[in-house]
C-alpha cells in the first residue's frame, strides 16, 4: 500500500489529481490510498510521517506550500514533496526543501504517470537500503550499513549505530520481517547483529563494535553458519 496526500485548496484541481492518482493505481494493479487537504494547516495538524508522497500546491491561501513543506521537513526528511504549481518559474523555491518533482497545472495524466514512476522506482531501490521504525510519532529510516545490533528493551528496540543509540517503539518480530533476506541475525531471545559488524565469536559470546552479547545455544551454530555464508558472499 502506498499513501499519498494531495495538499491543494483549489476542490476542482484537487479531485481531479486524486482520479489521476486513482487511474494510476487501476492501471499498474497497485494499492494507493489517497489523503485529501485543503490546506497546509490541514495536513500538519494530523501529520505523523504516515505518506510516501505529497503533492503540494504552493500557493495555498494560510499556510503556503514552501512553509507547510519546511514543517514537514522537521518531521520527516525522506517523504516525496511533489509541487503543483501554475507557474514553472516558482518551482525552483523547491528546491530549498529538497523538493522530488513538480507538477504544472493542469495536471495531465502523462505528467502524473512519469512522476509516479520515477518515485516509486527510487522507492524500490531504497527499500532494501534502510530498517524504517517509528520514533515519538515520527518515522525514521536507519540506513543498514550504520547498524551495529539491535536489542529489545520492553516494549521498545534500542538501535546501536555509528550515530549513536535511538529507541524505537517496535518488536523483534517486526524488525526481522523488516531484514528479511538481509544480513542480519538474532543470535538470542533479545538480540539481533549486523553480520557485517561481527568482530568475534567465543563460545556463547559475539562480539560487535567492541561489546560481548550472549548467544542463545540453540542459535551458536546457526550463528557461525550465517556468517560463513555471508563472508563467503552465499
Amino acid at each position: 500500500m502506498i499513501s499519498v496526500a494531495i495538499v491543494e485548496d483549489d476542490m476542482l484541481q484537487r479531485e481531479q489529481l486524486q482520479r489521476l492518482l486513482e487511474r494510476y493505481a487501476k492501471e499498474k494493479e497497485m494499492e494507493l490510498s489517497v489523503a485529501l487537504f485543503a490546506d497546509g494547516v490541514d495536513i500538519m495538524e494530523r501529520y505523523a510521517s504516515q505518506y510516501a508522497v505529497i503533492f503540494m500546491d504552493i500557493q495555498l491561501s494560510v499556510m503556503n506550500g514552501l512553509e507547510t513543506a519546511e514543517k514537514i521537513r522537521q518531521q520527516d526528511e525522506y517523504v516525496d514533496i511533489v509541487f503543483v504549481t501554475s507557474f514553472a518559474q516558482y518551482a525552483i523555491d523547491g528546491y530549498r526543501v529538497t523538493a522530488s518533482d513538480f507538477l504544472v497545472k493542469p495536471a495531465t495524466y502523462a505528467a502524473v504517470s512519469r512522476i509516479m514512476n520515477k518515485l516509486l522506482r527510487k522507492h524500490e531501490r531504497e527499500k532494501n537500503d534502510f530498517l524504517v521504525l517509528n520514533n515519538s510519532r515520527k518515522l525514521q529510516r536507519i540506513r543498514l550499513q550504520s547498524i551495529q545490533y539491535m536489542e529489545s528493551v520492553g516494549h521498545y528496540i534500542k538501535v546501536h549505530s555509528d550515530d549513536g543509540e535511538t529507541l524505537f517503539l517496535a518488536s523483534m518480530k517486526d524488525i526481522e520481517q523488516q531484514l528479511e533476506g538481509r544480513p542480519f541475525f538474532r543470535c538470542s531471545i533479545g538480540v539481533i547483529v549486523n553480520l557485517a559488524r561481527i568482530e568475534a565469536i567465543e563460545q556463547y559470546q559475539v562480539q560487535v563494535a567492541g561489546t560481548w552479547l550472549p548467544i542463545s545455544r540453540q542459535k551458536r551454530k546457526a550463528l557461525i553458519d550465517a556468517v560463513n555464508r555471508y563472508l563467503s558472499g552465499i
